[in-house]
């Protein structure tokens, strides 16, 4: 920074010099002019000098044009000189946590920018599927709902027919003996049949009656 500094001070002196308010343009166009009046008593004596003088001045003027150029060029605020340098010296720090290159930085930033979407859309991705899984149970749920009180409706069907068949061969039992077929859940049929209400031990073979 106090480089840039100096530079622009040092600009700013010579366009001063050659087209400020100390610029010798003003002086040597007005000799020169004196001189072209003079031109046409001594044509040998004064046309090379004025020859020479324009070509200075077209020098100095050329001169003043590319200085108020590079003063353009040149001029900066210090406060946004300081900021490029920290931004520079954080990608130096950046590429050299990274062991990337600081021309590299930018692809490396893109690819972590890519895998971060990835994980994103998987994470999407599973929020989906678990809502599918959720409404697909309550989807189960309902259909065997649906299908048991079905299976209660028939087995009272069927009890009531089975019943009505028996009174007239006399087989009909009292009402708490009546058949009963029973809808048991899948819980339920895992309970050993042995120990279910109902069950009774059956004699062994060669035994009394």
């Amino acid at each position: 920074m106090m480089q840039g500094e100096k530079i622009a001070a040092d600009l700013r002196e010579a366009q001063e010099a050659v087209g400020g308010a100390h610029s010798p343009v003003p002086a040597l166009s007005a000799a020169v002019r004196r001189l072209e009046r003079r031109a046409g008593n001594s044509p040998t004596l004064v046309e090379p000098a004025v020859k020479a003088i324009d070509a200075a001045i077209n020098a100095l003027e050329e001169a003043d044009q590319h200085l108020n150029a590079a003063l353009v060029a040149a001029d900066f605020d210090p406060a946004e000189l300081e900021r490029i340098e920290e931004r520079l010296f954080a990608l130096r720090a950046a590429s050299r946590k990274y062991s990337t290159p600081v021309d590299g930085l930018a692809a490396l930033a893109a690819k972590y920018a890519a895998d971060v979407a990835l994980i994103d859309a998987g994470a999407e991705q599973l929020k989906k599927l678990e809502a599918a899984a959720t409404e697909a149970d309550k989807r189960y749920i309902a259909a065997a709902e649906k299908l048991s009180a079905a299976r209660a409706k028939s087995a009272a069907k069927l009890d009531k027919a089975v019943n009505a068949e028996l009174a007239p061969l006399k087989l009909d039992a009292p009402p708490s003996r009546r058949r009963s077929s029973r809808i048991r859940s899948r819980r339920a049929r895992r309970v050993s049949i042995a120990s279910s209400s109902g069950s009774r031990p059956i004699p062994a073979p060669g035994r009394g009656r």
